[in-house]
């Protein structure tokens, strides 16, 4: 049984490479994931990460989204408050509008294998 590794980081591709990015954030930086949805708000200019596997056995991210200020690189955490919120999430679907400027967020799976929605 190979050992997975469960990346942290940010790269960018500018058409002829790649380069790593260092982030901030008031409550750190997201833990390694993989399974999430990642969409570019291109209104406010902020990478959206929600959801996710966080180490090899699959435990769902903590609830709540992260996203990063793409100008500063600087991650900030936001937990629902007041609305219920889609809950815990892996291999969800997921698609920004900016017309609406909203994430969408479409099924998945939830903490022990439950269906999320």
């Amino acid at each position: 049984v190979e050992s997975a590794t469960v990346f942290a980081d940010l790269w960018s591709w500018d058409g002829e490479g790649w380069k790593e990015h260092a982030t901030t954030g008031e409550r750190g930086v997201p833990e390694g994931r993989f399974s999430h949805v990642a969409l570019v708000d291109t209104a406010r200019d902020r990478l959206v990460v929600y959801g996710g596997a966080v180490d090899p056995g699959c435990t769902p991210a903590a609830e709540g989204m992260w996203e990063l200020d793409l100008g500063a690189l600087r991650w900030r955490f936001h937990l629902p408050s007041g609305r219920k919120g889609p809950g815990r999430r892996r291999w969800s679907a997921a698609a920004y509008s900016p017309d609406r400027g909203q994430l969408l967020l479409f099924g998945g799976d939830g903490p022990n294998g439950g269906r999320a929605g």
